[in-house]
């Protein structure tokens, strides 16, 4: 091969990394590192998207709340989970902590949307809600769509 390929982004031997590259990929260690590293940006690049959308309550109304998601992740009518965070977990070997438990508090229906912020009205769950817990939409996240196939740019036919 006469380039790097990461992920799909190609360097040719006249661009980046593949003038220092070049003759390295040629070889068998060379051609297995580059895979390696393509498959891994493939893994991570699968991934994205793959996360429900999130978010925090910013302010609350009786059973109104405001929760700091826009439009360009909810939409009206859409369903979301309230969860509220647990005791920090910290290790007591290392003194890192190991994250914390989350316990859903409720339902929300988003009644209205804004560029920032939305507004939803409870449906489900009797705790208060607080300033800071998380919302988590119970849409699916969209996935990524790939192609069928990829030409390489730098190539010529």
């Amino acid at each position: 091969e006469s380039g790097l390929t990461f992920g799909g982004a190609g360097f040719s031997s006249a661009g980046a990394l593949g003038g220092f590259l070049g003759n390295f990929s040629k070889t068998p260690i060379g051609q297995a590192v580059i895979a390696g590293i393509n498959k891994g940006v493939y893994e991570l690049v699968k991934q994205i998207g793959a996360a429900p959308a999130s978010g925090s309550v910013i302010k609350t109304e009786g059973n109104r709340v405001w929760s700091n998601v826009g439009s360009d992740v909810v939409k009206v009518g859409e369903m979301l989970k309230i969860n509220r965070r647990g005791e920090e977990l910290i290790d007591p070997d290392t003194g890192i902590s190991l994250g914390s438990s989350e316990t859903e508090i409720g339902q929300l229906r988003v009644s209205e949307v804004s560029d920032k912020f939305n507004i939803a009205d409870r449906v489900s769950g009797g705790s208060p809600i607080n300033r800071g817990d998380k919302v988590i939409s119970t849409a699916a996240a969209p996935g990524i769509e790939f192609a069928s196939s990829w030409d390489n740019p730098g190539r010529s036919f």
